[in-house]
């Protein structure tokens, strides 16, 4: 926890019982210190007051990560067509060395002169006894297989118990909500390793909320649940 100095808290320009005020005095205090400071706020009035006191100050900008800033969950390498053969290419030993691999993320290892040719590969990370694991279409029991690379490794995480959490993005069509059903029926219907699945959906209209729907509560989320009905 960081506190202000006394004489400083004394010394500052703005009345101390203003929560805004307060704030400002810790960055102003930090500033002082030496720190890179950067005051974030959707407040034009505290924005204004940063401004005088010498504080870098911004607005809160929502979406405003650029595509190629954006983490995707996998990257792609071209390596010759000879490493593929391998069991382990020494590319993903390299970029494991340089640290420039994050856990669970997937490397897609393509020939150079072919694309087409590729293997994916998901780095498990240094603890485990076999870093990298060969990524390949699972056998699902059923008529349905990933249609693509990104589908291949969203499948991967969703069915496996390790991973907690999976974060999908992507525009509608993709398969998004499709995938997680199809892992979620695999895990209760045909493996029987869990009993049930439940799904949630954050109410975030695009129109009058679910106020303005006739029916009761079951009747008003319909249309909210409707994409998840159609791809069961």
């Amino acid at each position: 926890v960081f506190i202000c100095d006394e004489c400083e808290a004394k010394n500052f320009a703005l009345e101390q019982n203003i929560v805004d005020n307060k704030i400002l005095l810790l960055a102003n205090c930090l500033l002082k210190k030496g720190f890179d400071v950067k005051f974030v706020t959707k407040d034009i009035n505290a924005r204004v007051k940063a401004d005088v006191l010498g504080i870098d100050s911004q607005d809160y900008l929502k979406n405003s990560v650029t595509k190629e800033n954006l983490y995707r969950g996998w990257i792609r390498v071209s390596v010759p067509a000879i490493e593929l053969k391998r069991d382990l290419p020494e590319e993903l030993l390299r970029l494991e060395a340089e640290n420039l691999l994050t856990v669970n993320q997937f490397i897609i290892l393509e020939s150079q002169h072919n694309p087409f040719n590729y293997v994916v590969y998901r780095y498990l990370g240094q603890d485990k006894p076999a870093k990298f694991k060969v990524v390949k279409a699972p056998n699902l029991n059923l008529p349905l297989e990933p249609k693509n690379v990104e589908q291949l490794m969203a499948l991967d995480l969703l069915l496996d118990d390790s991973v907690k959490l999976v974060t999908l993005l992507g525009p509608a069509g993709t398969g998004k909500t499709f995938l997680t059903l199809l892992a979620g029926l695999d895990k209760v219907l045909i493996k029987s390793e869990y009993e049930k699945i439940l799904v949630t959906r954050p109410v975030i209209p695009l129109w009058p909320d679910i106020g303005y729907l006739p029916g009761d509560i079951q009747e008003k989320l319909l249309s909210w649940m409707q994409p998840v009905y159609d791809n069961m």
